[in-house]
């Protein structure tokens, strides 16, 4: 049979070590969160700027306006762990604030919305077998997401962003 003393320090290593273990658990919960939260705001920009890019039919093959591809981007922030953003509502009478790329400071240091941006792009096509070229221009679509998450007692800004190119146009 073990001694008290063993039993003691016993006890007094059960009250080093758990609360060690259940901190331990407690930040890969919540890392796992937060990834998660991640991956859902960087599907939502990627869906959406996959949207802006593909013509409606519905509209005469035009592209889809800032509004629908925010609404699509809102679509996907609602199944998030977090839940969508507050602005979400808004996208059917108000147009979201636009960026021009996704080091637009106005993305990294704005409030929580869902960005979109039309990014005229030049490209130059040479004929083959003449001098001649001619200068097109195509549709850069950028969509950034801005959320701030409350975790453990700390902030965290999320910010993701992505873009694509219509050759539609």
């Amino acid at each position: 049979m073990a001694s008290q003393r063993e039993r003691g320090a016993t006890i007094v290593e059960a009250a080093v070590v758990l609360p060690t273990l259940f901190l331990l658990v407690l930040g890969i919960l919540w890392f796992g969160l937060t990834f998660s939260v991640y991956q859902s705001i960087v599907t939502a920009a990627r869906e959406g700027a996959r949207y802006g890019v593909a013509p409606l039919a519905s509209s005469s093959y035009s592209l889809p306006t800032s509004n629908q591809i925010a609404q699509r981007s809102c679509n996907y922030l609602q199944a998030a762990a977090f839940g969508g953003l507050s602005q979400c509502s808004n996208y059917g009478n108000s147009t979201p604030p636009a960026i021009t790329g996704c080091t637009d400071t106005t993305l990294t240091s704005g409030s929580d919305n869902i960005y979109v941006g039309f990014v005229p792009v030049p490209y130059t096509v040479e004929y083959v077998g003449s001098s001649q070229t001619a200068t097109f221009n195509q549709t850069q679509v950028v969509v950034g997401v801005r959320k701030t998450v409350p975790i453990l007692g700390f902030t965290l800004h999320l910010t993701t962003c992505s873009s694509m190119r219509s050759e539609n146009n």
